[in-house]
């Protein structure tokens, strides 16, 4: 992922120039615990410099590398803010264009690194049964992200007590589906021997002039 929030800037002086950009992280990630590259998609909410609030999206399922717009995107689009990220999909979750991250609802952008393990066997069902219907029906795709970024926007409250209160419905959705039969051992809940229940996700959410990052847990193999 990369987020930036500051003084303007063409897109691919984020994406793609610096050291460790989306672009190399595409081919060669340095965190990453379930694959080698990531090559299922590539997508950018884009605060441009133009007075509008709300962030223009941009995604596509192809490998960043592969796709023939990021050259003129990189040199012509000015920014202020940007969340970007590339995609290794989850086994079980669709390669659909849908299913490309970010995500965007108004004035939000929101992109999360991680995987609820198990999601199609308990915690998807789980998490759509304590929606409201406005969350509910946002949900155009099938990926745990998304379902995230509906429980984040099920509340009126501020962007960052709506994000708290999502991330800990995550944790207690988890924490009863881990307790279940059937709950696959790589769990995206796994009881710490204090009795902490981690959550091993990052989650970065930006509204233009305010981003803020929810790192809640750093189980990486840096390569």
């Amino acid at each position: 992922m990369a987020g930036y929030v500051g003084p303007a800037l063409r897109v691919g002086e984020i994406v793609s120039a610096p050291p460790h950009s989306l672009l190399v992280q595409s081919y060669r990630p340095r965190e990453m615990q379930s694959g080698t590259v990531n090559a299922d998609g590539y997508g950018a909410a884009l605060w441009l410099d133009d007075g509008n609030p709300e962030p223009a999206l941009y995604r596509t399922a192809a490998p960043i590398w592969a796709d023939p717009n990021q050259r003129w995107m990189g040199e012509r689009l000015v920014v202020r803010s940007l969340i970007g990220a590339v995609r290794s999909a989850t086994p079980g979750i669709g390669f659909e264009l849908a299913n490309v991250q970010p995500f965007t609802r108004g004035r939000m952008g929101f992109a999360h690194n991680g995987f609820i393990a198990g999601f199609r066997s308990g915690a998807q069902r789980m998490i759509r049964e304590g929606l409201g219907r406005e969350a509910y029906e946002s949900i155009e795709g099938s990926s745990d992200s998304e379902h995230i970024l509906a429980m984040v926007t099920d509340t009126a409250a501020p962007l960052p007590e709506s994000a708290r209160k999502g991330l800990l419905r995550l944790q207690e959705i988890c924490a009863d589906v881990w307790s279940g039969a059937g709950c696959p051992a790589r769990s995206i809940v796994r009881p710490r021997p204090s009795g902490e229940m981690p959550l091993p996700h990052t989650v970065f959410v930006s509204m233009r002039q305010h981003g803020m990052v929810a790192r809640l847990r750093q189980p990486v193999d840096r390569q």
